[in-house]
């Protein structure tokens, strides 16, 4: 009784100090989506440069925490409760943009991973990573967008580790700013249609994951992604 009263003290002092041990704790993330520091709506129109506008239709992608196991989420911009999740992060683990290559070859295929989400290609392609359609405007032209972002194999890898985390307690949210400004204005009429694994596909997730900031919240602040 002495002894698991002793425990009981060694633990309340431990949190008291904030010395909490990160590998029990589960992580709050809130993804926010933005274009010249506005959080971008669906089917609106966007100013990405003085010339160029962009009105994005659809918008999903996934994440990945990887650890000893992979814990892998599914974003889409049409669901707000998809952008606010309550992740395990046990110490030692990364955030990933994308699905990893472990995962991709898995035979099973639940939740998020599931084919009936449409972000699912092939056991060759595996899947896409990054689901973009919409439409561009120029003074030229109005040009349709299509980038199905994917690839695990060989050098046509689309994941990306994304940075570590800024230091962290449990009142607070992490919150995951993707920034669209340097994927978008890197778009032409030639490269705003990528349905397949590519150097192009490539070098669009860098720039996504790229564009990948981080903030803290309080967790008992009011926040809609």
């Amino acid at each position: 009784m002495a002894t698991h009263r002793l425990l009981f003290l060694l633990v309340a002092l431990v949190s008291r100090c904030g010395m909490v041990d990160l590998s029990a704790q589960k992580l709050q993330i809130i993804h926010q989506v933005l274009l010249q520091g506005k959080t971008v709506q669906l089917d609106s129109w966007m100013s990405v440069d003085p010339s160029v506008s962009v009105k994005i239709t659809t918008l999903k992608w996934y994440l990945s925490v990887q650890g000893k196991t992979a814990q892998t989420y599914l974003m889409d911009l049409s669901e707000p409760t998809s952008l606010i999740q309550s992740v395990k992060y046990p110490k030692g683990s990364r955030l990933y943009f994308g699905v990893d290559s472990q995962t991709q070859v898995l035979s099973t295929r639940p939740g998020a991973l599931d084919p009936i989400h449409g972000m699912y290609w092939t056991w060759q392609s595996g899947y896409i990573q990054w689901k973009l359609e919409g439409v561009m405007k120029t003074v030229a032209a109005e040009i349709p967008i299509q980038l199905h972002l994917g690839g695990f194999q060989n050098n046509l890898q689309t994941g990306e580790l994304l940075p570590p985390l800024p230091k962290w307690d449990p009142a607070n949210s992490l919150q995951i700013m993707w920034l669209l400004d340097e994927l978008l204005r890197s778009i032409t009429p030639q490269t705003a249609r990528v349905m397949s694994p590519s150097r192009m596909a490539q070098e669009y997730a860098q720039r996504i994951a790229g564009g990948v900031s981080y903030g803290l919240i309080p967790i008992n602040t009011d926040h809609k992604p």
